[in-house]
């Protein structure tokens, strides 16, 4: 069985206290729950464990779901490690998982990671067709016999630290409270591709940026952002639209870097959003465009300067 083949052998002198789930984004309501984890295993002598989902379950379970992830695989396996959990297990949810039940997932990780406690939220629910519920799971955990430890839910200035409170917040724009969930910047990473080359004719050259479409993309607007090339920061004002002004209809992600102007086609760039400083708008000439973009420019600066 895949899943069992996914699964780390642990020395033969240590348990595991385990949690389970898609963790997108490794948000503060995440680390707080890993932190739980990590504590009760120490107290307990027994090793720390993740267990993970590579792609997400409704992709299966749902033939029309569309993943809007946080952040790709790569950074969320390094972020769970991050968290100082012993191990991480990275599995593929397909249909022979989809079909398990509760009892028996949860015999599986009993039986190969001699699980004796399992940590998750309030409203976590596992097995075929998320059937089990917290007080189903609490039940199976006497018959299976491990400790349950249910997480009430965290919040912050009125707003849930959960995944789905965070896409929210980004589709809407409202991208400077995302830091109070996500506990650092949201942050887009791609290649620097070519792209119409409409900034550097306008005075404006812009480094135009490959984007994961599996992850949720702020609203449409123009954003204060932090651009990071290697090792190197630079203020940038980035553009997230259509191009409206010149009737175009594919999303771009465009950054202007401040103070810069050296060839980076090629290069990956990490652009974190620090705040949105306006809609995106169709402007009725290139000069007001040009002017607007220039105001963009003295705007970004001014928000990055406090940052």
């Amino acid at each position: 069985m895949p899943i069992i083949d996914a699964l780390p052998v642990l020395p033969p002198d240590k348990n595991s206290i385990l949690t389970i789930g898609v963790f997108d984004g490794v948000h503060i309501g995440h680390q707080y729950l890993l932190n739980r984890v990590v504590k009760a295993a120490t107290l307990s002598n027994v090793c720390s464990g993740v267990v993970t989902f590579k792609n997400h379950p409704a992709e299966i379970t749902n033939p029309e779901f569309k993943p809007n992830f946080l952040c790709n695989l790569e950074d969320r396996l390094t972020r769970l490690r991050n968290t100082g959990v012993d191990f991480v297990v990275p599995i593929t949810f397909d249909k022979t998982i989809a079909d398990l039940d509760a009892c028996k997932f949860l015999s599986i990780l009993k039986d190969h990671l001699k699980m004796t406690g399992l940590v998750v939220g309030p409203d976590f629910r596992m097995g075929k067709n998320r059937s089990a519920d917290v007080e189903q799971i609490s039940e199976l955990s006497k018959t299976i016999n491990f400790s349950l430890e249910i997480i009430g839910d965290q919040a912050s200035k009125g707003l849930s630290f959960r995944s789905t409170t965070i896409r929210n917040l980004l589709r809407e724009g409202n991208v400077s409270l995302v830091p109070n969930l996500l506990g650092n910047y949201f942050s887009i990473t791609g290649k620097i591709i070519k792209g119409m080359e409409r900034g550097r004719t306008l005075g404006v050259p812009t480094a135009n940026v490959g984007y994961d479409e599996n992850l949720v993309m702020p609203e449409n607007g123009i954003y204060a952002t932090w651009a990071r090339i290697g090792d190197k920061r630079f203020k940038a004002a980035t553009s997230i639209g259509t191009n409206p002004t010149f009737s175009g209809n594919s999303l771009t992600v465009e950054a202007h870097l401040l103070d810069f102007s050296n060839s980076i086609y090629g290069r990956i760039i990490t652009l974190e959003f620090v705040d949105k400083l306006r809609p995106q708008i169709a402007f009725d000439s290139e000069n007001r465009l040009k002017a607007q973009m220039k105001k963009d420019i003295l705007l970004t600066r001014e928000k990055l300067s406090s940052q």
